[in-house]
């Protein structure tokens, strides 16, 4: 009798795991993509704004501007539909891309935190799309082992982010061992886990930490909420993922 009740324990243990891994897997995604989502709310209640900053950049007329921010949400947009509700990761991973390619030309010359910070969420894009594809075995082998690859190098843009920090909240050590350990793929899910965690006591901790909160601006709010919540779930799908072939975990 006491080994059918474990036995049937262990049993709804494994149900109830399989759930909260498939449940935390949907999560993720929705908030990486939650994350497009409020960029172009953001980008259309700051047209004109936007569209003034693209023409003194340029030395161009301000419709010119409009123009850019208005085909740069719709991109945005579209990339973000397709991969929701249509299922095609490959065509939205390539106009979010697109938005990401035009943010770092023109926007991130001088600003290396930026471009940075761009990269990043690169990188959850592409676990995005490995974690999608693959499920529905449309990807073969090599290519998800260059996604897995590719979204290690991007991830581990966040830690050289913490590094160029003049406030240190992240010890300097701690984010170049997790940097090290992340781009040859040793311990990554660990890593990985750890690093989402870090990522929220990074921004409770940083000097800037009352922007999240309301400040004098709620968009400002939305808009780093909605962004922090995205690298968070950027790290719970490389955790789940793991690092692929090309790394030391596959060969330990």
């Amino acid at each position: 009798m006491a080994c059918k009740i474990c036995a049937l324990a262990g049993g709804i243990g494994k149900r109830v795991q399989g759930k909260v891994r498939s449940w935390i897997l949907q999560l993720s995604a929705l908030l990486i993509l939650m994350n497009y989502v409020q960029l172009a709310i953001q980008s259309s209640l700051h047209l004109r704004l936007e569209a003034e900053q693209m023409a003194i950049f340029f030395g161009c007329p301000a419709l010119i501007g409009v123009l850019y921010v208005v085909l740069d949400t719709c991109a945005t947009l579209a990339g973000t539909g397709l991969i929701m509700w249509h299922r095609k990761e490959a065509t939205g991973f390539s106009l979010l891309i697109l938005h990401h390619t035009l943010h770092c030309m023109f926007f991130t010359n001088s600003i290396i935190q930026q471009a940075l910070n761009e990269f990043v969420d690169v990188g959850s894009l592409l676990l995005l799309v490995a974690l999608g594809q693959a499920k529905e075995n449309k990807l073969n082998k090599h290519k998800l082992e260059l996604l897995l690859l590719l979204s290690r190098i991007c991830m581990s843009c966040i830690y050289f982010l913490w590094l160029r920090e003049e406030n240190n909240v992240i010890n300097d050590w701690f984010a170049l061992s997790c940097c090290i350990l992340v781009l040859i793929g040793f311990k990554c899910r660990f890593v990985a886990c750890l690093t989402a965690l870090t990522v929220m006591w990074h921004a409770c901790c940083s000097p800037n930490w009352t922007f999240i909160i309301g400040w004098n601006d709620l968009t400002i709010s939305v808009s780093l909420i909605c962004s922090l919540l995205g690298k968070v779930a950027g790290f719970l799908l490389m955790a789940r993922l793991g690092a692929g072939k090309w790394s030391l975990d596959a060969r330990t």
